[in-house]
């Protein structure tokens, strides 16, 4: 019940919900405003890379949060929430993998960066991984100032 709580009861959720409803509900309008913005084509290739980008970032930085190095690591397995301190990791990675793939779809589909729903597609995984992003680095100074309470 606790995953579902939070995979539900996220930004990266709203962030999903939002996307969906800006395609669905202005998506046919928004087309010819699209249409009009001319953005460089090496400015579009290098912004859909940075989904990958964040991606690896969060496994890594996810896998170091988990497993810390030294005697902390004893503590922070000992901990009565860390099951739950996994848990929003586990989700906010799949997440992160959910946005690598919204963001990277309009790259495989011809012209799609030229419609309202591949551009609305490539902000959801920008905006979706740069959120997960920040709750892994927040996460990260929050068990930091848990280690530096238990060493003291």
């Amino acid at each position: 019940m606790y995953w579902l709580r939070v995979v539900v009861i996220s930004f990266e959720f709203l962030i999903v919900i939002i996307s969906v409803f800006l395609i669905n509900i202005y998506g046919e309008m928004l087309n010819p405003l699209i249409k009009e913005i001319q953005i460089n084509d090496e400015v579009l290739k290098w912004l859909m890379l940075l989904p990958a980008g964040l991606l690896g970032w969060s496994f890594v930085q996810t896998q170091s949060l988990l497993f810390p190095d030294g005697e902390f690591a004893k503590i922070l397995h000992m901990w009565p929430s860390y099951s739950k301190l996994k848990i929003h990791c586990v989700v906010g990675l799949i997440y992160a993998v959910l946005f690598l793939i919204i963001g990277l779809f309009p790259l495989f589909i011809k012209d799609s960066l030229n419609t309202a729903a591949g551009f609305i597609m490539l902000f959801c995984g920008v905006a979706g991984e740069s959120v997960v992003a920040l709750n892994i680095y927040s996460a990260q100074i929050s068990v930091k100032e848990i280690a530096m309470r238990a060493g003291s």
